[in-house]
């Protein structure tokens, strides 16, 4: 007669290896479908009341909300501003710098060799 007291192991045969490596394949895929399912819960939750929230704020604000008069000479005058400040003016030259004729006379005393510019 059999021991009924201890239970029966089977022997761990090379064919059987793979099962544990399936084994903890499947719940990393569990884990990582319920992290996916959590994530898209949040994401419908967040951006469902974000919208709700911005709603109420919007529908707060238009209670204060105004109409208001615009002067429409002012109007054009600011956009004839604009425009002449965005055409560009070709600045008048006043004295060119590259047509100077310099001449340059030393003095003739030795003790101070400095030169001195004569413009034309």
């Amino acid at each position: 007669m059999q021991n009924k007291s201890k239970a029966h192991i089977p022997e761990k045969s090379i064919e059987y290896a793979q099962f544990g490596m399936l084994r903890f394949c499947g719940y990393v895929l569990f884990l990582g479908v319920l992290f996916l399912f959590i994530i898209s819960i949040w994401f419908l939750y967040a951006r469902t009341y974000t919208t709700i929230g911005k709603v109420s704020e919007m529908d707060t604000l238009g209670q204060f909300a105004t109409v208001q008069m615009i002067d429409i000479n002012k109007y054009k005058k600011v956009i004839f501003q604009f425009e002449i400040k965005q055409t560009p003016v070709a600045p008048q030259i006043i004295r060119d710098p590259f047509n100077t004729v310099r001449v340059q006379i030393p003095e003739t005393d030795q003790s101070n060799l400095t030169s001195t510019t004569v413009s034309i």
